[in-house]
This record gives structure tokens, C-alpha cells and sequence, in this order.
């Protein structure tokens, strides 16, 4: 996916502001032309214009409310505003009929992230239709269960609370830097970040599209590095989050099948879990969020305060096509450090030859 940068130095409201555009029918509309998709019918653009108005307000009265309840409306606010973005890009209305996520919980346990999250309806349940429209995926996810303790340590930007929190859990993202040479690229990551893994070559195999798309990964810098060197025709296969940070996310072994998803739709799933369980079994939530001593509320806490930015980041990309990338620009000011050493030269010469003619005349 291509990138855009969008200078901004407040980038929550940003990308609201751009989402809240495609609000008003006439935008819509607008979209449409522009990306050669039939324009949709009365009822569609209604819910688009609808599902993002929705979506706002559940946002907004989620910022402002409690822990107790804040998950809950984050779950419906993500969803709906999903529901717009594949709508604005269809201009059909997805066929979403239930949640699509069905949760156990498990006697005897204590903490949150012991609770299971099963996978039900995969044709129109609201996670598998994200699932498979937004992110292309054609995996067969139909009755798979992820405990919530691995779908924690599936989301990066959680990487470090996990570690800190949850002492028995693995973590499904590996952090990675990305080196540049000329026209090839690799990428490189600290083996101590697989140290809850007992077999670490194992767990390198299982990140997903590696063996296609990279070399055999090579230990470097007196064991303290790995190294991933792309195929000539390989792809890209890095996760990157809002910030700019990279990773490689490691697929989830179930049997015969290996699971691998986008990093929101584990926040999507932890959400749904918090949310269900807040509205639902408030004699397990309220204890919990009134006297956690483990450190658990922390981290949950950092996962909700993540989708207040992380979901509406997603849908803005999706809508653009591209990787949002924001940054803060001083008025006037262009920053030339990192132009193309061919073209510098270019300006240089022409520069120089510019001067030679105007000497001469």
C-alpha cells in the first residue's frame, strides 16, 4: 500500500475531520465518481452518511466515560464505523447480521485474559465480514477460539505491558527495523524479543508470508540480531503502526490451520470481549475494574485508549488507499535532508551550468 503523509499537529482530530466528511451524501457521492464505483442507492447513503455520524458519537461519549463502560462503546463505535468505510467503498450496505464472535469463560479464573473469544457466523457475522472485506483475508476462520491472553500479545503497540503483565503469555509481534541499501531492503530484529519462545526458530517460521517473500533469516551482531533479507520478487510483509513502527506478526497455530490477522482486528476482538463483558456480567467487570491489583486493568485500560485513535487511523487509510502517515510541519519549512542523492546532484549541476551560461553572456 502506497503511503500519504497529512501535516497536522493534532492528528485525532484530523483524521475525524476526514472521515466526517464523507458524512454529507453530495461527498459521498464525490467518492464514488472519483473511484469509479457505481453511485449507491437512497437507503445506502443514508446508512454510510448514518453508520459515521454513529460512529463519531460513540467515540466521543466513550472518551468521556469510565472505565466500567468505555470498552463497550469503543466496540459499537469501531463497528460502525467499519460498517461506513466498506459501505463508502461498495457503495453497497455490508450484510452484517450479528457480532460474530461468541465468548467463553472459563470457571475458576481469574483473570480477564483467560476469557475465549470463538469465531461463530462467518459469512455475516460483523468481525468476519471486517475481517475478509477490509483486510482481504480468505482465511478459513470458522470455529476458531483465541484466548484473550494471546490476542493481547498479538497487538504491537501493547508489546511491552504485555511483557510486563502476563509473565506465562507469548507475544505474536516481533518489533523490527527496517535497513535500506541502495534499491534492497531488510529488516532486523533483537532475538532477545523471542525470549518467551522455547523453540525461537519455530516461531520464526511461523511468521506469516516469511518463507515467500524473504531470505533464510541470518544471526548477526554476536547473536544479538536478526536479519531478514527480501526476496528479489518478494513483498512487504510488515505490519506498521499509526507512529511509524514496524513489526512482523507471528501466526497463531491451530491444528491444521495458521491464523494470522491484522493487528486491528485484535483489537476488534478484545473490545467485543470487554464490551460483552462489561454489559453483560458486570458481577466479573466491576470487581475487576474497582480493585485489580495485578496490573491487568493497566494494560486493558492502554488497549481501549488505543482504539480511540487506532480505528478511526484504519478506516481514514482505507478510504485514502494508502498508509496515513502524520506528521507536524512548521509553516514555510521544507525539509530537503532526505532528498534523492540523484536528484541533489541533478540541481547542483544544473545550477553550476547556470552560472557558466550567465558568465558567458
Amino acid at each position: 500500500m502506497d503511503r500519504q503523509k497529512i501535516f497536522t499537529q493534532n492528528p485525532d482530530a484530523e483524521q475525524w475531520s476526514r472521515i466526517k466528511q464523507y458524512s454529507y451524501i453530495d461527498n459521498i457521492k464525490k467518492y464514488a465518481r472519483a473511484n469509479n464505483i457505481s453511485i449507491g442507492n437512497k437507503e445506502c447513503l443514508e446508512a454510510i452518511s448514518g453508520s459515521i455520524i454513529q460512529a463519531e458519537e460513540y467515540f466521543k461519549a466513550a472518551n468521556n466515560s469510565s472505565f466500567h463502560i468505555a470498552p463497550l462503546l469503543y466496540y459499537y463505535g469501531s463497528t460502525n464505523l467499519m460498517y461506513s468505510v466498506l459501505g463508502l467503498s461498495s457503495q453497497e450496505k455490508p450484510i452484517i447480521k450479528n457480532h460474530g464472535l461468541k465468548l467463553h469463560i472459563p470457571e475458576g479464573k481469574h483473570r480477564i485474559a483467560d476469557i475465549c473469544v470463538q469465531i461463530v457466523d462467518v459469512g455475516c457475522g460483523a468481525f468476519s465480514v471486517i475481517n475478509r472485506d477490509l483486510f482481504n483475508s480468505q482465511t478459513d476462520l470458522g470455529g476458531i477460539q483465541f484466548k484473550l491472553l494471546d490476542v493481547i500479545g498479538s497487538i504491537p503497540e501493547l508489546l511491552s505491558d504485555f511483557l510486563v503483565c502476563y509473565e506465562d503469555g507469548l507475544n505474536y509481534s516481533i518489533p523490527i527495523n527496517k535497513l535500506v541499501r541502495k534499491k534492497e531492503y531488510s529488516y532486523r530484529a533483537k532475538i532477545r524479543d523471542l525470549d518467551r519462545w522455547n523453540n525461537q526458530s519455530e516461531a520464526i517460521e511461523m511468521i506469516e508470508g516469511l518463507k515467500s517473500n524473504f531470505l533464510n533469516p541470518l544471526v548477526t551482531g554476536q547473536d544479538q540480531y536478526i536479519v531478514f533479507r527480501n526476496r528479489i520478487d518478494g513483498k512487504d510483509i510488515s505490519y506498521s503502526s499509526r507512529s511509524g513502527q514496524k513489526s512482523f506478526q507471528i501466526s497463531h497455530d491451530h491444528g491444521n490451520r495458521k491464523i494470522s490477522l491484522h493487528p486491528f482486528m485484535y483489537v476488534f476482538i478484545s473490545l467485543f470481549a470487554l464490551g460483552y463483558i462489561s454489559r453483560y456480567r458486570p458481577d466479573i467487570w466491576t470487581p475487576f475494574v474497582r480493585q485489580d491489583s495485578s496490573g491487568e486493568r493497566h494494560i486493558l485500560e492502554k488497549l481501549v485508549t488505543l482504539a480511540d485513535y487506532y480505528a478511526p487511523w484504519i478506516a481514514l487509510s482505507y478510504i485514502y488507499r494508502k498508509e496515513i502517515r502524520f506528521e507536524s510541519l512548521s509553516e514555510g519549512e521544507i525539509d530537503l535532508t532526505h532528498m534523492d542523492l540523484k536528484e541533489e546532484l541533478h540541481e547542483v549541476v544544473q545550477k553550476e551550468l547556470s552560472d557558466m551560461i550567465r558568465k558567458k553572456t
